[in-house]
């Protein structure tokens, strides 16, 4: 019987150096300092003199400095360094003294010092011993790879602990670990501003195969893994690579982790999801993108997988990829497509950019929804009955069934029909739904909120939604007439508010007044067309429609739309079983630039109601791509005044005064009326969803959306807003869910 023995002991030094920082990372010509610790491991006092050596490329403070340390105590002395270029610097500091007549030399183990750039990134190789290790690091991480393992390990460039841990093994089978044990070489070569780093290692699962790792590092937060698998043995093998992604944000519940499922895009805490296997998805059609992303104190940690990947699961706090299986004769050599790593800061949408730049994709992808939903699409329920059926949804993407009770509560003035509902097992595939019967009494209001509670078997979960009676039983007429300046102006009127279009002055409306009154609720000049207001000239006032043809062409802000030729006609658009009427008016834009594009804005209403539908639809005639900014500006003044008004958004508020405020905020601003309550709300239904304030100071408070469009050739898009005058601010806020 053969045996192998070893030595247990483990030589520590009288006095261990040490730094306060593993890898000191400089800005070029910018010094900093550091702290050379020492440690005295002796029952006495012990004094002597730190050492570094010139260097042409690394200025230091000193080269010799005394030090004293108390026994079994620790000693720091400063030291500032100072590169004047970039890339990797020794620091061989060592340390003399006497002990018992004799001097002894202690060296600082083998350090790198990082002279680091602004979008640049720096690599090194350090030993300590028999350990040979790879140092890099760039403006997003700093990366440790040791040659046990292989394992990469990757920090956040301000962090002090590992977020991301990377290895492979071969299988099948992957367990137990059999790369992990062994004792990889690391090479790299810096050129061309990035680090491409070499693993090797023989398996002895497989003998005679030996795999490569390629890391390829830039000074961007994407890291790529590729693999080389080789048979050097006289034995045909068949295998895959199984790469394994530890992340530090799995193990901490308040960890947002996102996931593009085929169901939905999820967003969850990780407390929420990622507990069970099964809640990223085994099988590739199950995905809808190759890519995961876990978010934690700004940091975005994310890995995307090439398609050959065949299976993909949460195992011990990490993702784990295999790849399908290859046939390895003796001589043969397979290559597999990289994964990448993201580690960075920013959200989800980083690593989502990522993917689709690697996988040629460009389209645009909804907004991510939390693992169970409950609830009515939309969430917002629009009719114009006292009586109506909705379908209330619960479906959920994970493995973890939810048991419960649902109880719904309707908003005021309104009874609905079932009031609780059992929830049992709800496991993922297997959705449910409830229709509920909704009836109004005659106090029920036009808007009002209503919630459901679920009590589950972890959590209780309260769920809002909205009623909006949008209108009434009644008619919606539509007129033209002459306006006061000989030219033709339509009317619409639904019984409760009067509209005016006018046409040929800028496409737009140019009167919002209630039924019996001459109030105009809309600031405007018409019929003037060469009118100034706060320093515009000309301006025209009331819901503008405006036509840019780039976001960034702020030469041409707000845009000349109003000097084309307009059309107009009574449209019938019903939408979503509901009867919208109003004035269309059309456009083919004749200045440079817009040759080929087609403008159509949609002025609707229904019976009875608060509410102005507004659609601005651009469509492209030619062959070749075009892009526009259509907008509506909203010239607001509830009951004839705009002196006081008091704008609103999500959490912001802004009172009149003599200094200007021009802001992007969410789906809604509101214009109140703080005298009579009265209040415009103005919300956004597509493209970005965000509103934009024009607080002009004295001149009032106005508010304007806009949707920045790509049209495809023959392609069209349509920017879709509401209007609505409520009697309160509170009111108006529950048209806010009109923008989903």
């Amino acid at each position: 019987i053969a045996l192998t023995l070893s030595c247990g002991l483990n030589y520590r030094p009288a006095i261990e150096l040490s730094l306060d920082k593993s890898t000191p990372t400089l800005l070029p010509q910018q010094p900093q300092t550091v702290l050379v610790q020492l440690h005295n491991r002796m029952q006495r006092p012990l004094s002597g003199t730190l050492h570094l050596p010139p260097s042409d490329t690394l200025h230091a403070s000193w080269h010799s400095h005394p030090f004293t340390v108390p026994a079994n105590e620790f000693a720091a002395v400063p030291l500032e360094l100072c590169s004047q270029q970039p890339g990797s610097h020794a620091l061989p500091i060592t340390a003399t003294f006497v002990y018992d007549g004799q001097e002894v030399v202690t060296k600082l183990p083998e350090t790198a010092v990082f002279s680091l750039p602004l979008g640049g990134i720096v690599a090194a190789t350090i030993n300590h011993g028999q350990d040979h290790t790879l140092l890099v690091a760039n403006d997003y991480y700093k990366v440790k790879a040791g040659a046990q393992g292989g394992q990469i390990k990757v920090r956040p460039s301000g962090g002090h602990a590992d977020h991301v841990y990377l290895r492979e093994e071969l299988g099948p089978p992957h367990m137990p670990d059999d790369l992990a044990e062994q004792q990889y070489t690391i090479s790299y070569e810096a050129s061309a501003g990035q680090v491409v780093a070499t693993f090797t290692a023989n398996s002895t699962r497989f003998p005679g195969l030996r795999l490569t790792r390629t890391v390829t590092f830039t000074p961007s937060p994407l890291i790529q893994i590729g693999y080389r698998v080789e048979n050097v043995g006289a034995e045909s093998h068949r295998c895959y690579v199984q790469t394994r992604m530890g992340a530090l944000d799995m193990d901490f519940d308040n960890a947002q982790v996102t996931i593009p499922r085929r169901e939905r895009l999820v967003t969850a805490l990780a407390s929420d999801f990622m507990r069970y296997e099964d809640d990223l998805p085994h099988q590739p059609e199950q995905m809808a993108e190759q890519w995961a992303a876990l978010e934690l104190d700004g940091e975005i940690h994310g890995i995307i997988w090439p398609t050959d990947t065949t299976r993909h699961e949460i195992r011990y706090g990490g993702f784990n990829l295999t790849r399908e299986a290859q046939a390895l004769p003796p001589g043969a050599v397979v290559t597999f497509a990289p994964v990448y790593a993201y580690c960075g800061t920013g959200n989800w949408q980083a690593v989502q950019r990522a993917w689709q730049r690697l996988a040629g994709q460009t389209a645009v992808y909804s907004q991510p929804q939390p693992p169970l939903l409950v609830g009515f699409a939309p969430a917002a329920l629009q009719t114009m009955a006292d009586e109506f059926t909705a379908p209330l949804t619960l479906d959920n993407v994970q493995k973890l069934g939810v048991n419960g009770r649902l109880t719904l509560t309707p908003p005021p003035g309104w009874h609905a029909t079932p009031r609780e509902i059992e929830v049992a097992d709800l496991v993922a595939g297997q959705p449910v739904t409830v229709p509920v019967q909704f009836r109004a009494n005659d106090n029920a209001p036009e808007a009002g909120s209503g919630s459901l509670h679920l009590a589950d078997n972890i959590r209780d979960r309260v769920y809002p939604f909205t009623i909006l009676r949008l209108g009434a039983p009644g008619n919606v007429d539509v007129n033209q007439t002459t306006g006061p300046d000989e030219k033709a102006l339509w009317e619409m009127e639904n019984g409760r508010f009067r509209w005016q279009i006018a046409p040929h002055y800028h496409g737009g409306l140019v009167g919002w007044f209630d039924r019996d009154s001459e109030t105009n609720h809309l600031v405007t000049l018409y019929p003037d067309p060469d009118g100034v207001f706060e320093g515009f000239k000309p301006w025209f006032g009331g819901v503008q429609p405006m036509l840019r043809r780039d976001m960034d062409d702020w030469d041409d802000w707000p845009g000349k739309f109003y000097s084309e030729t307009f059309t107009a006609e009574p449209i019938a658009a019903a939408a979503d079983g509901l009867p919208w009427q109003g004035v269309r008016v059309c456009s083919t834009p004749a200045r440079p630039g817009f040759e080929g594009l087609v403008a159509t804005m949609d002025y609707l209403t229904l019976p009875g109601s608060a509410v102005l539908k507004l659609l601005f639809t651009v469509q492209n005639k030619t062959v070749v791509a075009k892009t526009a900014v259509p907008a509506f500006h909203t010239y607001l003044q509830p009951d004839g005044r705009y002196d006081r008004t008091i704008l609103h958004a999500d959490g912001q508020q802004r009172k009149r005064n003599k200094q200007e405020l021009w802001g992007w905020f969410g789906p809604w601003s509101a214009a109140e009326n703080p005298e009579t309550g009265r209040t415009f709300i103005l919300v956004s239904a597509s493209g970005r969803q965000r509103t934009h304030w024009l607080d002009l100071g004295e001149y009032g408070g106005h508010c304007y959306v806009e949707d920045d469009m790509h049209l495809p050739p023959h392609g069209q898009q349509t920017l879709v807003a509401y209007l609505v005058l409520a009697d309160s601010l509170d009111t108006a806020r529950q048209y806010a869910t009109l923008s989903n």
